[in-house]
């Protein structure tokens, strides 16, 4: 004989599953802990100390995307230009021949 399982429960919401998730990794010990480590260590004032370096960082990231992105920018045209030239289905496609002689 088989027993019937009792009918499961379900989250209302994928709100409530996801904030249930964050209490049980979380706990309330952290919550209420953390404005007692804030002040402790300085509160407001340590934040607006560290604004600085963090828009520094900010600045340095910027700057590096944009030069990843111009480098990638050319790589991507030679790709782009490999491309259309095998598309048009031309004979004069600029590595079918070699003219170093």
């Amino acid at each position: 004989m088989e027993k019937e399982l009792p009918p499961r429960e379900h989250w209302s919401s994928w709100v409530d599953f996801i904030m249930s998730c964050v209490g049980y990794a979380i706990g309330l010990g952290n919550v209420w802990r953390f404005p007692y480590l804030c002040y402790q260590n300085g509160g407001v004032k340590l934040k607006y100390n560290s604004i600085a370096e963090l828009i520094g960082v900010g600045i340095a990231a910027v700057v590096m995307a944009f030069w990843l992105n111009v480098y990638y920018i050319v790589v991507l045209s030679w790709a782009m230009c490999y491309l259309w030239h095998s598309i048009r289905f031309d004979d004069n496609v600029p590595w079918k021949f070699c003219n170093n002689s």
